[in-house]
Formats: C-alpha cells, structure tokens, sequence
C-alpha cells in the first residue's frame, strides 16, 4: 500500500519534518499532560510504586534478578517476582539508581511508552501505507481510547509498555516476508522477548493476532519464511529464558486458577455494544469506546473498497479486506456472543478480560487509517487529522490535572469489584512524596501466585494475631514456652540475638541448650536456604505453609536464611546469557564487515 502521490513529505522535506513533529508534540500533550502532576489513583497503580520499591530494594542488595518480596502477603512474603514480567521494572529502575523518586521513576516509563506507541505504529504504517498513512496511523494509535483507559483508568502500566511493543512485532513478521535480512530477525527476536518479558495476558492475546496475522500474509503473498520467523522465535525464547524458564517450573506450586475465578472470570467482562458505540458512556468504570473517528474511518474504507476501489495493486486491497474481516472477528471476541469459543478455548481465559482485545481492536483500526491517509486528498488528511484531534481531547481531557476529577484522590486502599490493595504504615514508616503507602501487604492481582497449600484467610489471621498460638499454629501448653521475636519474624523457645534483617532473608544467633525448633514467618517456597554455622540445612513446612522450620542443635549458633534462586532460575539465566552473547557477538561481526565493505 505505498503511496503513489505526490506529497509533501516527497516535495517538501522540511515542511514535512514541520508538520510530523508538530502532529507529534500536540498528541503527546494531549495524550501524557494527565501525568504531569502526579500519578492516577486507580486500580494498579499504586502497586506499581509499591512493586518498585521492593524490586530497588532487591537490586540494591545485589539480587539482578529480583524473585522474593519479604514484605507482601500479610508480611509472609510473595514470590512476586518469580512470575511478574519484569521488563517494566527493570526498566523504571534506570531513573531509580539515578537517584529519581519512585514516582518519577515509574512515570518516566509509562510516558516513553506511551509516546513509544506513536513512534512503533508510525513505522508500521509507513512501510505499509507511506508517511501520511504512518502518521495518522501514530496518532489514531496514541490517542485511542482504550491507550487513555490503559493509563488513566485501569492504570496498567505493564499493558501500556506492551502496547507499544505490538507493533514492532508486527512490522517485523512483514518486513521478513519481503527482506530476509539480519537485522529484521533480530528486530522480531529482540521485541519479543521484551513483550514475553513485560505482560503474559498482552502476550497471549497478541499471540492470537499474530497467528491470523502471519496466516494472512501467507495467503496474501503465497509464501512463508520459516526460517526467518523460527530464529526470531527461538532467539525471542533464548534471550528471554531467565524469566520463562522458572515460571513455568513453578507454575504448579501455585494458585494459577485465581487468575481465571472469581472476579477475574472472564464472563465478567464482556463489552455489549452501547459500550462499544455510545461515548456518552465515557467514565471510570465504563471505557471501552470505539471513538466516532474509528468508527467513520472504518465506514470510509468499506465504501472505497466496495464502491470506488481506487488501489489497482490486488495484494494492497486483500492486505486491507484481512484487516476488516480481523477487526470484525476481534469485535465478535470482545462481546458476549462469543462466551462458547472463550468456554470453549480454555487457554483465553488467562486472558481474562475479553476488552483486552481492544487493543487489537485499534492496531487494526490504525492500520485502516493509514490505508485511507494514504488513497485520500491531502485536503482530507487535514481534516482527519482535526477529527482525531477533536476525539482525542473529547477523551482525555477528563484526566488534565487542572480539571476536579477523582483521579487525584489519595488512596490507600482502592477497589476496581472486587480487586482490590490493602497497604499499611509500618511503625515509624513515611509515605513518600506524593502520600502513598508502600507498605503494600495484600492485592488480589497476585493471588494467583499464592502457594498451593496457602489459605489467605489464613495470613490475615496470623498477621492480625498477637500470640505464639495464631503464629505459627501451636497448642496452648506449646506455645506457654515460645517466644517472638520484635518483629515477629522468628519465632522459638531459644534466645535470639544480633538479628539483622535483608531485603533477601535474615540472619540472627540463636542460643538454647536443647535441640529446638525455629520458625521463620515466611511463606514456605521453593528457592529458601538456610544455613547454621555456614552448613546448608533442611526446613520443613508449618502451619500450612505460611511459615517453615529449621531444627538447631542445642548451644550457641549462628543462622542464616536467605531466598536465593528457585527451580530453574540458573539454567535460564544461563540460557539468555548464552543468547545474549551470541547476539552481541554477531551484531558485532556484521557491524565490523559493513565498515570494511564501505
């Protein structure tokens, strides 16, 4: 679908540069001024400062890959980032170690991505539909509902850097259908293992899409590049391995079925077409609008591809009946008629909400825009691109920070049904600078990562608790001779001493003059290691595994506990390490030819 018109971009280089940074600058005011004044107050993201925290404060102890987080779950520990994606964080660390506040840190990442997806989409669009329908199709793609919901509503950081990724995906699968080069290998490879590594629902229902959308091309351009594509694909794995490879090892450890019970049934969420349609319907708990440009823009193409067929090239008319017959199949998934194929297709309900498709839903409707800016006038390009303006501030003014809404509210505990985050102030602990707690003890999105015999009904007892009897589940006549540590960590009949607390575990001396029992109040979880006097010692589970016990000899000893790698984890890491090496080792061998060649 290149562009066979004069243009401005073909006729006026500097004029073009004018207009494609001015079109740019306008939608990144328009699409990130709701995040200059502070963070939105919804669902996920306090977490987000709160999951920070504790991941800096596992890099800063010199554990590159986080995995325990001591403080969640009642103060019982979460092996949170054991199966979180961990890109978003990795990434919001940068500004951290720079010494950035945890706010700022976050907000850094979530405005380049959201300004990222402009730039992927405007590479996509280009190649297929030349620079004007690059650019409308950035700003259809940056300023869509559902991008604003991602942020501001729903506040999904991790979807919102996975949104920026999909396209990339995209215009690498279609470079490498026409261009068996190096470097669009590498491109898919590389994009994702960042989308493996940033949002698991975002990949899985991207997945999807990618499978009809290489099926299409195939049948477009009657060939395949399997080899291209498998590299991609086996690089993507490699390079991404450290993180994969332990989860799924331990994904049977843990409550997965949380993900797709409950509140998180996909039955819930549903999009009738009111929703779809009506932008009065436009609010906090009821974002899944089209937009009245999409639905136009959609409208213009069915009418040029049916009535006035304008593009003569066969393969640019199929590429966009793939996109409609796409859009529409997606549209079926979001609402309700399709709970038979969701039912049905057990592994989509781990995407749980079926709105998640609406990102889909907006790749596809840019895509159809950067058809129509191209094939239109360049008259009708100005005014699309006042149309999309105009839907873009109808949309996101709501959440500009000179506006009263209820985004600015300070929660310390915010609810979406019922997913909910319960955060707590620590004895002589702070709120940071924009008054949020970090304390983070319980939110129901990790529940699915609660170990299998774990009851959370449980933690909230025991945390609540006072006594020995609650703690760690012992009888009256047991519990008369225990004693708690200040902060109820340890719990024994010995007399511990020197105890120091690490963002990893803890250490401590222990004195009894009889072989005793220690109880150590974290969730018992592959990957715990303890060691008496620097010899690696057994622990065994205790009260249905909310805490675990070490047996210590009697007399004086010094003890150890720390949460090291679990199953898995050093074969991973060795896996992307390997891959990692190898990419650089061959990015460098071509680098070296090219100059030689020049």
């Amino acid at each position: 679908m290149k562009q066979k018109s004069i243009n401005i971009s073909a006729d006026h280089p500097k004029m073009w540069k004018q207009i494609f940074w001015g079109v740019f600058a306008l939608a990144a005011i328009i699409a990130v001024f709701g995040l200059l004044s502070t963070l939105p107050r919804q669902n996920y993201d306090n977490n987000y400062e709160a999951w920070l925290n504790s991941f800096d404060a596992l890099i800063k102890a010199g554990k590159i890959f986080p995995g325990w987080v001591k403080t969640f779950w009642y103060e019982h520990g979460s092996p949170l980032f054991v199966f979180y994606p961990p890109l978003f964080f990795y990434l919001a660390e940068i500004p951290r170690l720079l010494g950035l506040s945890l706010v700022m840190s976050v907000k850094i990442v979530v405005i380049l991505s959201t300004l990222g997806a402009f730039f992927s989409m405007y590479w996509l669009g280009r190649e297929l539909s030349g620079k004007w329908g690059g650019l409308i199709a950035g700003l259809i793609y940056l300023t869509a509902p559902h991008h604003f919901a991602l942020i501001y509503t729903r506040g999904a950081f991790a979807e919102n850097l996975a949104y920026a990724i999909f396209p990339l995906i995209i215009f690498f699968i279609y470079k490498l259908f026409h261009d068996k080069s190096w470097k669009y290998i590498i491109g898919l490879a590389v994009s994702g293992a960042a989308l493996i590594m940033t949002n698991l629902p975002s990949l899985l229902l991207f997945g999807v899409f990618v499978l009809f959308w290489t099926i299409g091309l195939v049948i477009i351009y009657k060939k395949f590049p399997l080899s291209p594509i498998l590299i991609s694909g086996i690089g993507a794995l490699g390079l991404s391995a450290f993180y994969w490879l332990p989860v799924i090892i331990n994904m049977s450890l843990v409550q997965t079925y949380r993900f797709i019970s409950g509140n998180y049934s996909f039955s819930n969420y549903f999009v009738s077409l009111p929703q779809l349609f009506d932008p009065t319907r436009w609010g906090m708990q009821d974002y899944f609008q089209l937009g009245w440009v999409s639905i136009l823009i959609v409208a213009i193409i069915i009418y040029y591809l049916v009535l006035r067929p304008v593009d003569k090239e066969a393969s640019n008319n199929r590429l966009v009946i793939m996109f409609l017959i796409s859009l529409f199949i997606i549209l079926l998934l979001i609402t309700r008629i399709s709970s038979p194929v969701w039912s049905a297709v057990h592994i989509l309900q781990y995407i749980q909400f079926p709105f998640r498709f609406l990102c889909v839903v907006f790749i596809l409707v840019a895509l159809l825009a950067a058809y129509l800016g191209c094939i239109a006038k360049p008259i009708w390009r100005v005014v699309l691109l006042i149309l999309l303006f105009a839907q873009a501030i109808f949309f996101a003014q709501p959440v500009w920070p000179f506006l009263p809404d209820i985004y600015k509210q300070d929660f310390a505990y915010t609810t979406y049904g019922d997913i909910g985050a319960q955060y707590i102030l620590k004895p002589g602990e702070k709120k940071h600078e924009d008054g949020v707690p970090l304390h983070l003890v319980f939110h129901t999105a990790e529940a699915g990562y609660m170990p299998n015999a774990v009851n959370k009904q449980d933690l909230h007892d025991e945390f609540n608790a006072n006594d020995a009897i609650k703690l760690v589940g012992l009888s009256l006549a047991e519990a008369a001779t225990y004693t708690v540590s200040v902060d109820r960590k340890i719990i024994s009949t010995g007399v511990i001493s020197n105890f120091k607390e690490t963002p990893t575990g803890a250490s401590f001396n222990y004195s009894n003059p009889s072989t005793s029992r220690v109880t150590y109040r974290q969730l018992a979880f592959p990957g715990w290691k303890v060691w008496i006097d620097g010899q690696t010692t057994a622990w065994t589970p205790n009260n249905n595994h909310i805490s675990f016990i070490v047996v210590a000899g009697g007399g004086s000893h010094d003890i150890k506990i720390t949460y090291t790698n679990p199953p898995g984890a050093v074969a991973g890491r060795s896996i992307s390490l390997l891959f990692a090496l190898l990419l650089v080792i061959f990015v460098s061998i071509k680098k070296r030819r090219s100059i030689g060649y020049r």
